[in-house]
Parts: structure tokens; C-alpha cells; sequence
């Protein structure tokens, strides 16, 4: 059988992982089409180097933290005395799809639809890190992974754990995760890896799920 792995609000989880004061709040992670998300740091090419996937992006903002920017001077504009709010949504917790947030939104529609959100700058090189340490873990607890995008992972269990017990195996992994990482994370099972990430879907959030074969 096959499974499929989602962490759930990836970039949003992340944020909380390192500042627990941000659990239980409405909470998203901005973005911006701007050429400054690119960097020539070399720790960060050597971090993406490793960590491929089918859909996992090579774009990189200052990994310092005292260079990560504040959202004033990362999303708000002050042209010809009009300060204009830029940028998208590009994850939201699931206290802030309450208010209706979807990823791709923008962040000044966001604000008027949930006037209590706490958006924030991205960190894409944590969200990397975050994303290869599971992966790495992950590897001892499966014999074939495979890593789908910076927040997906197929396995394959055939042959390592018994049909019967694949529901309380996937269980107590996505605990473990959790008490690990601090990442909420979603999974599907299934006899091929795409049926088990239409599972996944129905499953969420921090949820198993498993349709046998028959």
C-alpha cells in the first residue's frame, strides 16, 4: 500500500513551530513577486540541492533573522503619498480560513475580511529546513519515500508493514512528527500514491485516513 503525506499549513506550521505564541491565532504567511526572493547564498543552494522534489522551489529570502523584514517595510508602499499594501496570501492557518482566506488572495483583502490576522514575511529557508529534517526522518521510518514538494511525501509500505496494522503505523508516525517537528501533518493511504493523495484531501486537517483495496 501506498501513502501520502501533507503537513498541514506548511509555511503557517513552520511560523509556530519556533514562536508558539502564534498557535491557536489567525496566522498566514505573505509573498511577494519581487527579484529579491532570489539568493546566491551558498548554504542556501547547497540546502536546495538537497532537498528536491517534483515541486519544491529553489527561491530563497535572507536567512538571518535580523534581515528578515517587518511587514511594513515588506508589503506596504508609500508611492506619491498613497501607501498601498502588496502581496498574496500564500498559506493561512485554519483559524483564518474561518473568515473565508485562500492562498493567492491578497493580503489587503485579508485584512479587511479578518481584521484580527497576523500576517507575516516569509522564511523560505526555515520552511527548507523544516522540509528536509522530515525528510531525513522519514527515511528511517520508511523504506521508499519519495519527496513530492517542499510539503508532500509519497511512501510505499508494501512488504514493511502488514495491511492490517497500516492505519495505527501511519497514526502513531503522524504523532510522532508532531511531537518532533511540531507539524501537523495529514495521511492518506491507499493501494497507488495518487489515490492516496485524493485521500489525504478528505483526511485533513491532522488527520488518517485509509480506503482499502477492495
Amino acid at each position: 500500500m501506498k501513502i501520502h503525506l501533507d503537513l498541514d499549513c506548511f509555511f503557517a506550521s513552520c511560523e509556530r513551530a519556533i514562536n508558539p505564541k502564534l498557535c491557536g491565532k489567525p496566522i498566514a504567511v505573505g509573498g511577494r513577486s519581487d527579484a529579491k526572493i532570489f539568493s546566491k547564498n551558498f548554504h542556501s543552494r547547497r540546502l536546495y540541492d538537497k532537498n528536491k522534489g517534483a515541486f519544491v522551489p529553489n527561491l530563497f529570502y535572507p536567512e538571518n533573522k535580523k534581515e528578515k523584514e517587518d511587514f511594513n517595510s515588506f508589503f506596504v508602499e508609500n508611492s506619491e503619498n498613497k501607501i498601498k499594501i502588496r502581496g498574496i496570501i500564500t498559506t493561512a492557518s485554519y483559524e483564518a480560513r474561518e473568515y473565508g482566506l485562500k492562498t493567492g488572495m491578497t493580503i489587503r483583502e485579508s485584512l479587511r475580511m479578518c481584521p484580527p490576522l497576523l500576517v507575516l514575511t516569509p522564511n523560505h529557508l526555515l520552511y527548507h529546513e523544516f522540509s528536509h529534517n522530515l525528510y531525513e526522518f522519514l527515511k528511517l521510518k520508511i523504506p521508499l519515500i519519495e519527496q513530492y514538494s517542499i510539503d508532500e511525501f509519497f511512501g510505499d509500505l508494501s512488504g514493511w508493514v502488514k495491511d492490517e496494522d497500516l492505519f495505527d503505523f501511519c497514526n502513531n508516525l503522524k504523532k510522532e512528527i508532531y511531537e518532533k517537528f511540531k507539524l501537523p501533518i495529514t495521511i492518506g493511504i491507499a493501494n497507488s500514491k495518487w489515490a492516496a493523495k485524493l485521500v489525504t484531501s478528505s483526511a485533513k486537517p491532522f488527520g488518517v485516513r485509509e480506503v482499502k483495496k477492495e
